[in-house]
């Protein structure tokens, strides 16, 4: 075949289907779910001890209300739990109910083809926790991508029947979001004082639960000072004085969510992580020039009417949506 064939054939071959996956931290694992799969991701508060036999339940979470089992998968593959210095509760979605999974962090969503996931199986009727691993194409990562179908099977584990069903983009009955076929962005909801922010879930590697910022010959201009993270020291970043729109108060701190910036990370301090939802492209306004102090750091703004029709809980406001790559350089 010549090449000018060749290449016409190559130039109407069907594209690869993609798979979106969210990523997550545990203990040294690296752990994905299906898009389709994961409702939310939040930093973890107190849990409530609950009345359940299966030792790898380590309490309940209240998602707005609902008491929702959280599971720490270490136990179940019989590892040593150790603590965790800033735990985040990946909020999956399986046939209309809903399971907690504890993790020490977010490595951030990414996409793959399906061919590219070597399938995992076993004998018997167990279904396996992981149902294969893939190697991310943005930094190289093997990641073991988790089945839900495994997760809710668990024994003696319980799941609480979903409050918000329609918080969930809808896939018309697959088990995974295709990326190529939902161009759904999930966007990290924020609040600042006054201020609502959002940005990119897939620039942002974890948030973090009342983040202890110390002194530091950094600690000039936007800069707060230093948090600990991963084992090492990270610069803490005022995000509203950054954006121009005011500064946080000194006891107003009380979450952050860390980025790569470069080689490094970097924390930006806010408020209060509200939520993880997901948006269409189309939901997001363009905003002129002179309507922000920074404009070079936005992407534009979500109204409050889009919002709604997110979350019906959300507050009637705007959320002015942040462009990650700008943020971080």
């Amino acid at each position: 075949m010549s090449t000018a064939t060749t290449t016409a054939t190559e130039a109407h071959a069907p594209a690869e289907e993609q798979t979106g996956y969210g990523g997550f931290l545990l203990g040294g694992l690296q752990l994905a779910l299906p898009m389709s799969a994961l409702r939310e991701v939040l930093p973890c508060g107190l849990l409530t001890d609950l009345p359940c036999p299966a030792a790898c339940v380590v309490g309940g979470f209240d998602l707005r209300g609902v008491l929702v089992p959280v599971v720490d998968l270490r136990l179940v593959l019989g590892r040593t739990a150790t603590a965790i210095a800033s735990p985040s509760v990946i909020v999956m979605v399986h046939e209309g109910r809903i399971l907690g999974l504890l993790a020490d962090g977010v490595s951030g969503v990414f996409s793959a083809a399906l061919e590219s996931v070597s399938r995992n199986s076993v004998g018997g009727e167990t279904l396996p926790l992981a149902s294969g691993s893939l190697r991310r194409a943005d930094d190289g990562t093997l990641i073991s991508v988790l089945s839900p179908a495994a997760l809710a099977a668990l024994p003696q584990v319980p799941m609480v029947q979903d409050p918000e069903p329609r918080r969930q983009l809808q896939h018309d009955g697959l088990d995974t979001a295709a990326v190529t076929n939902d161009p759904a962005v999930p966007l990290v909801l924020l609040r600042c004082g006054r201020i609502a922010l959002a940005i990119d879930a897939i620039g942002v590697n974890t948030t973090l639960s009342d983040p202890r910022v110390e002194p530091s010959v950094l600690s000039q201009g936007h800069c707060r000072g230093v948090i600990d993270y991963a084992g090492s020291k990270i610069a803490a970043i005022d995000l509203l004085a950054l954006c121009g729109l005011g500064r946080l108060g000194d006891d107003a701190a009380q979450q952050a969510f860390v980025m790569r910036v470069g080689s490094g990370r970097v924390a930006f301090l806010v408020e209060r992580v509200v939520d993880v939802v997901r948006t269409q492209p189309r939901d997001v306004i363009a905003l002129p020039a002179c309507a922000l102090p920074q404009p070079g750091l936005f992407a534009g703004v979500l109204p409050d009417t889009a919002a709604r029709q997110i979350d019906d809980a959300a507050a009637a406001t705007a959320y002015f949506v942040l462009d990650g790559g700008a943020l971080a350089a």
